[in-house]
């Protein structure tokens, strides 16, 4: 069907509200990159990221990102809750994402998710970092959209 589908709104780590690349070093300290940055925000680009894998999977045009002023009423949201989504010292993406997908016109109780991932990248380099965030994204997408379409066809 052509599911209808609100993708946000998305909580991340102070550390990723920022538009530079940042990355873990050893012993957890932060690495804030003021030589590349994100076009846009990381909340944004993230929603972005999300809701065009979402309308992808899913085969629906009527998937938006949060905020919308779309004139259809929404089947289903989506909030998505970003515990962790960095590049370590070892140059692996961890990543922990939490969501909840909720029916909108008639309400009623959230249906949980959750994606726990360690995705090994090729090194340290932006190019590569941006990469396995795109690998990363993508799955998280397939999963939510998994889940809607599960959600969706009913008991």
């Amino acid at each position: 069907p052509e599911l209808a589908v609100l993708v946000g709104p998305v909580r991340v780590p102070a550390y990723l509200e920022r538009p530079q690349i940042v990355r873990r070093k050893a012993f957890g300290e932060i690495e804030i990159d003021e030589f590349h940055r994100w076009v846009g925000g990381f909340e944004a680009n993230l929603i972005r990221a999300v809701t065009d894998g979402v309308r992808h999977q899913l085969g629906s045009v009527r998937v938006v990102g949060y905020p919308s002023q779309a004139p259809f009423a929404m089947d289903y949201a989506v909030r998505i809750h970003v515990d962790e989504l960095i590049l370590d010292a070892s140059n692996t993406l961890q990543m922990r994402v939490r969501w909840a997908i909720t029916p909108g016109a008639e309400g009623g109780n959230a249906r949980l998710g959750s994606l726990e991932r360690a995705i090994a990248s090729r090194n340290r380099s932006v190019e590569a970092l941006v990469e396995v965030h795109d690998r990363a994204l993508s799955e998280l997408a397939q999963q939510i959209a998994d889940q809607l379409v599960a959600e969706s066809a009913g008991p």
